[in-house]
């Protein structure tokens, strides 16, 4: 079985500093898009707050723990390819830190249209700010709606390896829930992740329900 467990590379816990910064708009073109607004939404200073749930199990034996981790944004960049926003986390917080775009946020625009990168554990795609519904590699790719919910799949099973990355976002919030999950016959590793609280730079925007 590919190796479940991988390094993670320690980060400094920086957010003192990124409190004192406020959100971002992008300005393009003489107009004005709010990030905030989207699926994506990004600034200076915002900070997620998620439950962690690991769970390993290797047949007989089955072991879960519960973390409180944190993920923020970095810093953000703007150049000729659109704006660039670095996302940094605790050390605490394996594969990531967001399941489905990695360590960097990557928006742009092309023909007036807003889109954003996709890059799960090396497969990359480029969906919209508000993407539409799609599905490809007969399924290992999806991207659907359930409510006000978005929710972004990246899975394949290939007897006997199942492999699953999924990220629920919600407009103006980003990720509440994401997941990944290995297993391989009597073996598998999971990281569930559960938002409690987003802070935008000036306010707490979120809080979940206990």
């Amino acid at each position: 079985m590919r190796n479940t467990f991988k390094n993670i590379r320690a980060y400094a816990f920086v957010i003192g500093v990124m409190l004192l910064l406020a959100g971002c708009n992008l300005v393009e073109k003489g107009e004005d898009f709010d990030l905030s607004t989207t699926y994506f939404p990004f600034g200076l200073g915002y900070i997620w707050t998620y439950e962690l749930y690991e769970y390993h199990m290797l047949y007989p034996n089955e072991s879960g723990k519960y973390d409180t981790v944190s993920i923020w944004v970095r810093d953000s960049t703007y150049d000729s390819n659109g704006w660039s926003f670095g996302i940094d986390r605790e050390d605490n917080v394996p594969y990531g830190p967001f399941q489905d775009i990695g360590s960097y946020a990557r928006i742009f625009e092309k023909d007036s249209e807003h889109f954003v990168q996709v890059d799960i554990e090396g497969y990359k795609d480029t969906i919209g700010i508000v993407p539409e519904r799609e599905s490809d590699c007969q399924g290992c790719f999806n991207v659907s709606y359930f409510a006000d919910t978005l929710k972004i799949v990246f899975a394949y099973y290939l007897f006997p390896y199942d492999y699953d990355h999924s990220t629920w976002r919600v407009k103006g919030i980003g990720v509440i829930k994401q997941s990944y999950y290995e297993g391989y016959v009597k073996e598998a590793t999971e990281y569930t992740y559960r938002l409690l609280y987003f802070y935008n730079g000036q306010d707490t925007v979120y809080k979940a329900n206990d």
